[in-house]
């Protein structure tokens, strides 16, 4: 995988929330959603802000210690698990590339940094049918929610 490809959430139908280091995805095109922990949701953060794969691999390294290619074997399992399940798209990084980012994660002494530990992703669908009846978009006025169109 090229390490200047840029990545984003896919749309305004994957929501995401962080809750006590974990987050919590929400794909309202599947009604799936998704825990992500541990370095998982550092990388989502990076994603969130539209970073690169190099700029990602930066941000696990200042972050962790561990071996570099277990890291970045993570990173890459991680980003093609999120591309199959729709939760993200990739494109080719404007610009020249010569532009800085500065993360909210700054690098820590090596003997200060934590034990790398690979992300955790885990997908649920137990709530798909809840969460496509969209009560904003899929009742009608008089019958309300929880009722999609057609039922009653």
């Amino acid at each position: 995988m090229a390490l200047e490809v840029r990545f984003q959430p896919a749309g305004q139908d994957v929501v995401s929330e962080e809750i006590d280091g974990e987050v919590i995805i929400v794909n309202l095109n599947n009604g799936n959603y998704y825990s992500l922990a541990e370095s998982a949701a550092v990388i989502w953060a990076a994603i969130r802000e539209h970073a690169t794969l190099q700029e990602m691999q930066d941000r696990l390294h200042l972050r962790y210690s561990g071996e570099t290619g277990v890291i970045n074997q993570s990173l890459d399992d991680l980003i093609r698990a999120l591309e199959g399940e729709q939760l993200i798209i990739r494109q080719t990084a404007s610009g020249s590339g010569a532009e800085a980012r500065t993360f909210a994660t700054e690098g820590k002494p090596p003997d200060q940094k934590e034990a790398f530990r690979p992300p955790v992703f885990e997908r649920f669908t137990d709530m798909e049918d809840l969460l496509l009846l969209d009560p904003v978009h899929e009742t009608e006025d008089d019958k309300g929610w929880p009722h999609a169109k057609g039922d009653i």
